[in-house]
C-alpha cells in the first residue's frame, strides 16, 4: 500500500463529499471556496513518522525517487534506523 496514495484518495472521497452539499450563491465566496478545494488549503499535509515497530515497507529511496518526499529524507531515515541497530533508543 502506498500511504501517499492513500491520502490523496481519502482526501479527494471528502473534498467530493464536502463539495456536495455546499450550494453558494454569492459569487466571489463561491469563489474562494472553490479555489481552497482546488489548492488543497482546506486539507492538512501527509505528516510522515517512524515507527519501529511497524511492518518493514519500500526503502526511502523509492518515495523519494517519485518526488514523494524530500531527498533529506534519506539521510535522517538512516541515521534513526542506525541508532535502533545498534540498541539506542
Amino acid at each position: 500500500m502506498n500511504i501517499f496514495n492513500l491520502r490523496k484518495r481519502l482526501i479527494q472521497d471528502y473534498a467530493s463529499f464536502v463539495s456536495s452539499f455546499v450550494n453558494i450563491r454569492d459569487p466571489k465566496i463561491r469563489e474562494y471556496v472553490e479555489e481552497g478545494f482546488a489548492s488543497g488549503s482546506l486539507w492538512p499535509q501527509a505528516l510522515v513518522q517512524l515507527n519501529v515497530s511497524s511492518e518493514q515497507g519500500e526503502p526511502v529511496y523509492e518515495p523519494i525517487g517519485e518526488g514523494l518526499i524530500h531527498e533529506g529524507c534519506a539521510r535522517v531515515f538512516q541515521q534513526v534506523s542506525d541508532l535502533f541497530a545498534r540498541g539506542i533508543e
